[in-house]
């Protein structure tokens, strides 16, 4: 048997993460996890899986993180840490030292540290990462972009694997909203769009303001929800309040209802500036959403440009715009929905991907036993 744990800032149901725990065989791999917040719906929920809080959501926590997390490496018998997100990655180096663990970094962002850091700060940050990539027996990269940044950071080309993120498709099925789902966009005329993601400039709301803005002023309504929070939310506030479109915006902040809302939304557009594969992509399309994204790692991979989905330039309100005023039109949104959720499960099954994550733990632990 193989023990693997996966360790992440959250993880919910249904997710990648969760997908991957929940698929791989378990006749061979044990399969548990391990979160520093327990804010995540699989902490709640986590059916037959074993799902450890550390407790550590603030910097100060992380040294009794590290603390907790070997002991638990040690306890289990843990033969591969599979970390997701860069601070778990942190933790991951300090409590693995020494340890017969098989580190597996999944790499959940492209080149964010050069775009949004500088001088010493992202010296320091690229820094740290060199340390996690070269203590890590393997590097996961969901996407054609992000193997890119690794192979030009220097990491050797036979420790990364490109595996994209597997989705359980069941639990998305299109489906019908409920009237108190609808009611949250307030009842307003016009389109109801969907934004679904954490409040911070990197996931570029302020365009989508724009966007928003200059729709009204052309007369096309529309209300925009936004289902996420974080750092930028006051800032976003006064935003929309100083552009004048306060009254067709929400914000209802942390959701864990995110794909009844997603079903309920008209466009899903996501005016991200950087990610390295986007879950809400493929979410919205397999629920039949039309959707309007940015031009950002992983989404070439899998949305054909006017045909699944709309592809626009990162941090381009004209180009936001002009998407959706072609999704205003009920019978394109309707042919790229439909295309989309045929598409993406053809791509992105679980039950496709989940072996290529075990044999990439298979050779791990073949490599250590050799």
């Amino acid at each position: 048997m193989i023990r693997v744990l996966h360790f992440a800032d959250i993880i919910n149901r249904g997710d990648f993460i969760h997908n991957v725990l929940d698929h791989c065989d378990p006749r061979t791999f044990s399969m548990s996890a391990v979160t520093l917040d327990r804010r995540g719906t699989l902490n709640g929920d986590p059916g037959g899986l074993s799902v450890v809080d550390l407790a550590a959501p603030r910097r100060r926590d992380f040294p009794r993180a590290v603390a907790a997390l070997r002991k638990l490496l040690q306890r289990e018998r843990i033969d591969i840490l599979h970390v997701h997100h860069y601070v778990p990655g942190l933790i991951a180096l300090a409590a693995t030292r020494k340890l017969a663990v098989a580190l597996v970094i999944g790499r959940h962002y492209s080149d964010a540290i050069y775009t949004l850091s500088r001088g010493l700060r992202q010296r320091l940050y690229l820094r740290l990462e060199r340390l996690c990539n070269d203590a890590a027996a393997a590097i996961v990269a969901p996407s054609a972009a992000v193997e890119a940044v690794l192979r030009r950071q220097g990491v050797r080309a036979d420790k990364i694997a490109r595996i994209p993120y597997g989705f359980a498709f069941d639990r998305l099925l299109p489906r019908v909203p409920s009237p108190e789902t609808v009611a949250l966009w307030g009842g307003e005329p016009g389109l109801r769009l969907g934004t679904f993601a954490r409040l911070h400039p990197e996931k570029g709301h302020r365009y989508l303001a724009e966007a928003l803005q200059r729709l009204r002023r052309e007369g096309i309504r529309a209300t925009w929800l936004l289902a996420g929070d974080g750092p930028a939310r006051a800032t976003l506030e006064r935003l929309v309040r100083d552009m004048g479109i306060a009254d067709c915006v929400r914000m209802l902040g942390w959701r864990t209802d995110a794909l009844d809302l997603m079903a309920a939304s008209e466009v899903v557009v996501q005016p991200t500036l950087h990610e390295a594969f986007s879950q809400v992509m493929v979410e919205a399309m397999a629920l039949g959403r039309p959707l309007v994204i940015s031009d950002v790692s992983g989404v070439r991979d899998v949305v054909q440009d006017g045909e699944t989905g709309l592809v626009v330039p990162p941090g381009c309100s004209d180009a936001l715009a002009t998407a959706i005023r072609i999704l205003a039109r009920p019978e394109e949104a309707q042919r790229l929905g439909t295309n989309a959720s045929r598409a993406v499960r053809e791509k992105l099954d679980i039950r496709a991907i989940a072996p290529r994550f075990e044999q990439l733990y298979a050779s791990l632990v073949g490599r250590r036993a050799s």
